[in-house]
């Protein structure tokens, strides 16, 4: 739900130490993917000048060495927050929500939780949510 006055979610997320392990409901998922897309929409803007310079310089020059310098650090900065909210990071942009039977995994620049992967397969092998949901994994809240 939507404060319409603030445009904010009325839930607030919790934020926790990195990698503090943490399960979340599908419900909880849900209202925390507006937040995490919009960290993850700030930084792509925020690293797409840099992935632009890179391509531009010598891979060895000193400004080529800043600009990936400066992607580390970009990258890292949003890991951590991810990991700060309870996510796991499997890739660029590619997070997943534990849920006690697998995940709910989301990459950017989807619109929503969208996919499901059990714990023992990997980000790429995951499924579409709807048919996870029809072979009752993961449970709805």
């Amino acid at each position: 739900m939507m404060n319409r006055e603030a445009n904010y979610p009325e839930t607030i997320p919790v934020i926790g130490p990195p990698r503090e392990p943490r399960i979340f409901t599908f419900d909880q998922a849900e209202i925390l993917l507006p937040v995490i897309h919009k960290i993850t929409l700030v930084t792509a803007r925020e690293l797409s000048p840099l992935q632009k310079q890179l391509a531009l310089y010598p891979e060895h020059s000193a400004p080529a060495r800043n600009s990936r310098l400066e992607y580390e650090r970009i990258v890292k900065s949003w890991m951590g927050k991810m990991h700060r909210l309870g996510l796991e990071t499997c890739g660029l942009w590619q997070v997943e929500f534990d849920i006690g039977t697998g995940y709910l995994c989301w990459q950017y620049p989807e619109p929503r939780l969208g996919f499901f992967r059990e714990y023992e397969q990997h980000f790429r092998n995951r499924k579409a949510l709807h048919k996870a949901l029809e072979k009752g994994l993961p449970e709805r809240d």
